[in-house]
């Protein structure tokens, strides 16, 4: 394993304390905007936060507290040697200041030699027999007064038979990195082949042992002993365990049952899980259960920080991640410190850099007031928290807040089924109810959102004439084409800051060269070739919601409440849909997808392009016999979509414009390309990432040699990368070609913007449709019915 990106570097601190907060909000009314959309009163208490840079790029998954250090993993790698060396670091939680540091030797010493000499001798014998093993791992750890305790995994393979077998192994070191005891549970630990996999150690206060895997808690005395296992059920999946308040072992689990996320003790004696309590939130980042505060439990989310009652089982909102100045998508590790502070681990995935807050409870009095700017979305993403965050910090007058409506915490899964569409449903309401009430936001995120039919209702501030007027950003900086996209009956929507494209490929020696087609030619080119698939996976729910995905627009006009289902070409789409099946039956021997396109197999395959390289692929699938033929629709124009990676618009009902814009403006003109995802809008940024992909270079040994691999070519840098999948087909990436930049620069130009599907639509035409899959009515029945229901839902919402 490669770890030269996880090098540990000497730990420098930068303090810094926010004492600010947003206390006025921009809604219309004038009332402050609350994370949920409704008014509340001014927060009487805030938590302020003092930051601590941390240089150190270890790992602070199922990081561990003990006398007020944070103990975590690291790997360091040696260019030279090409070896990697392991160990238990740690960081003061008062002041953040680098702590001891416990070397761990990865290689399976014979320990009771080890024991038997003194801790002196063991580190300077030279004859302890070392048993070379491919690879061995520290699947958890407790850091104790004298040292660490570890649960070790060592798996050996053979490159030849392809047989593997695996070892387990309880392990204690001492403050020097030694080795003092290794207890062998390898049988216990492999009895089960579904519960082989340790996620978490942790011990009560007994000293007992408590080992995670994914559906079961291994029991061991303090001695290394084992005591039990106790199951959580086959259909469950172990997300954390800890300590509560209460001094008592939990564990918390998702159930598929339909349960959702639950929470049980574990009764060490009893060998049994005990009290169950419900109502429990997934938490993001720590696999551990954190102790709480005031409550029983800490529950990390990825925008604001919970706290879980066993006594009442229920969650409430301790704090909001941003409104410390905190991207809550960067959160680690979260810890209650014992004088009711709390410390907060966040790694930086731009930066790759670490960061220790420390909160302090005060009270709003002490924090200078900020008007709040809310942004709003179905979902966010991490990019936005971040520039949220940096803007927060420089800005003295506003203060970005961030709301969510659809919650994955919401989703319940029940064997195949879930209630994924009807709460997406419910978030989509919420976010009209708000947009149309005196809750509207500021912003809103465009992500799944159906731009057109938001639009149409005048939801959106024109930005043309703030770009006009922008000393920041101009309109000659962005591909005339992107804007034009985001462009509604002369409304500049907004300005993406990156995209992807979307699109359908196929063999051009049937399908011409030329992109475009419409929805009856696909169907006649399908009917051409009745012994393949046309798409992977299609269902007859999936072909209609591929379909109109990308031509609701044909059948739907939300500016003039015009709706068209009635009518020969739907009619033909239900006909088309008939064919497929009602589940797509998988099978664990089915070729991959360009295996069943080299064999014929399989006609048409759906591509996304988000870089240079990646046109590469499709053309590999069909023998560089393709074309990027688009996704048909009625008019047979280009049908490759581009999708913003993330677009923000302004509302027309915003009192914020001006702030709102100012945050615009910094997050279109930050950078963060090393992480950014897809193709810049801004035609100097596309224009460098193309000159960087169409560069030949070559990776360098110490000695500035070029690296050479097993046939004796040079290693590409920026390309190279084989991608296989499992039935021997691979493919090994090459730089970018001049004619492959072209093609992407050609696809750029003729592409349309995503459409999002109504998702009351899709579930009134996949209803209805059902009665002409079974049998029960015509496609033209059904037709009429979809036609009718549509246009009542449509004349209500516009």
């Amino acid at each position: 394993m490669n770890f030269k990106n996880l090098c540990k570097k000497t730990i420098s601190i930068a303090l810094a304390s926010a004492l600010v907060i947003s206390m006025t909000g921009c809604s219309k009314s004038g009332k402050e905007q609350t994370n949920s959309g409704g008014t509340e009163v001014k927060k009487e208490f805030v938590w302020v936060p003092e930051f601590y840079d941390l240089a150190s790029e270890g790992s602070f998954y199922n990081s561990k507290v003990n006398n007020g250090y944070l103990y975590y993993q690291n790997y360091e790698w040696d260019e030279v040697t090409q070896k990697s060396s392991y160990s238990i670091e740690s960081i003061s939680l008062a002041d953040g200041k680098a702590g001891s540091s416990i070397p761990i030797r990865l290689t399976a010493e014979n320990a009771e030699e080890a024991v038997e000499n003194s801790k002196e001798e063991a580190i300077a014998e030279t004859e302890v027999e070392i048993k070379e093993v491919e690879d061995r791992s520290v699947s958890g750890f407790v850091p104790t007064d004298d040292g660490v305790e570890t649960v070790e995994a060592v798996y050996h393979w053979n490159e030849e038979t392809g047989e593997n077998k695996s070892e387990f192994y309880l392990c204690k070191y001492d403050l020097s990195g030694t080795r003092v005891s290794e207890m062998d549970i390898t049988e216990t630990m492999t009895k089960d082949e579904n519960n082989s996999w340790i996620s978490d150690m942790q011990k009560d206060g007994e000293g007992r042992i408590y080992l995670a895997a994914d559906t079961a808690i291994f029991l061991f005395d303090a001695a290394g002993n084992y005591q039990g296992t106790v199951s959580a059920g086959a259909e469950t999946w172990i997300n954390s365990m800890g300590v509560g308040k209460d001094g008592k072992m939990y564990i918390s689990y998702y159930n598929m049952n339909g349960a959702g996320m639950t929470l049980q003790e574990v009764d060490f004696e009893g060998k049994a899980l005990g009290a169950t309590y419900e109502n429990l939130m997934n938490s993001n980042g720590s696999g551990s259960l954190i102790q709480g505060i005031d409550k029983d439990f800490l529950i990390v989310g990825s925008n604001c920080l919970y706290q879980y009652d066993l006594a009442t089982q229920s969650t409430e909102e301790l704090l909001n991640w941003l409104d410390c100045d905190i991207n809550g998508s960067y959160v680690d590790a979260v810890y209650a410190l014992e004088d009711g502070r709390i410390a907060c681990i966040s790694n930086n995935w731009e930066t790759n850099k670490g960061e220790l807050a420390i909160l302090s409870k005060k009270p709003a009095s002490e924090v200078k007031e900020k008007i709040n700017i809310t942004i709003a979305g179905l979902y966010s993403d991490s990019s936005i928290q971040s520039e949220a965050v940096k803007f927060n910090k420089s800005n003295d007058t506003y203060r970005i807040s961030l709301k969510e409506y659809f919650d994955y915490n919401d989703v319940v899964l029940s064997g195949e089924e879930n209630n994924y569409e009807q709460v997406m449903q419910d978030a989509i309401n919420r976010l009209n109810n708000d947009i149309t009430s005196d809750n509207c936001p500021d912003m809103l995120m465009l992500n799944g959102i159906n731009i057109e039919r938001f639009a149409a209702k005048g939801v959106f501030e024109d930005l043309n004439s703030w770009l006009d007027n922008s000393t920041k950003v101009a309109k000659a900086d962005y591909f005339e084409n992107i804007l034009e996209a985001y462009t509604y009956d002369g409304v500049l929507v907004a300005i993406p800051k990156s995209f992807e494209l979307m699109t359908l490929v196929g063999k051009a020696s049937e399908l011409g060269e030329e992109p475009g087609w419409t929805v009856a030619q696909m169907v006649e080119y399908s009917k051409k070739h009745p012994d393949a698939e046309l798409i992977s996976y299609l269902t007859k729910e999936y072909a209609l919601e591929l379909m109109l995905q990308y031509n609701q627009g044909s059948y739907v006009n939300w500016e003039t409440g015009e709706c068209n289902f009635n009518n020969e070409s739907f009619i033909g789409l239900l006909e088309f849909a008939e064919q497929f099946p009602e589940k797509y039956e998988y099978k664990e021997d089915e070729p991959s997808e360009p295996t069943k396109i080299g064999n014929g197999k399989l006609l048409l395959s759906q591509t996304y392009l988000y870089d240079f390289q990646s046109v590469q692929m499709p053309a590999a699938h069909y023998d560089n016999d393709v074309c990027f033929i688009g996704y048909p629709n009625e008019n047979g124009d280009s049908g490759t979509y581009l999708q913003a990676s993330t677009g923000l618009a302004m509302t027309a009902k915003s009192d914020c414009k001006e702030g709102a814009w100012a945050f615009l403006e910094n997050y279109l003109t930050n950078s963060s390309e090393e992480y950014s995802y897809g193709f810049s809008s801004k035609k100097a940024d596309f224009a460098k990432a193309k000159e960087e992909a169409l560069k030949v270079e070559y990776l360098k040994d110490e000695n500035g040699e070029i690296m050479k691999d097993e046939n004796g070519e040079p290693i590409l840098a920026n390309g190279g990368g084989t991608i296989g999948y499992g039935d021997d087909w691979t493919y090994t990436y090459h730089a970018t070609t001049e004619e492959e930049a072209d093609l992407i620069e050609e696809l750029i130009g003729i592409a349309k913007p995503a459409t999002v599907a109504d998702v009351t639509i899709l579930n009134i035409v996949k209803e209805e449709a059902g009665a002409f899959f079974k049998g029960q009515r015509s496609a033209t029945d059904v037709a009429s019915i979809i036609q009718s229901r549509v246009q009542v839902y449509v004349n209500e919402n516009r």
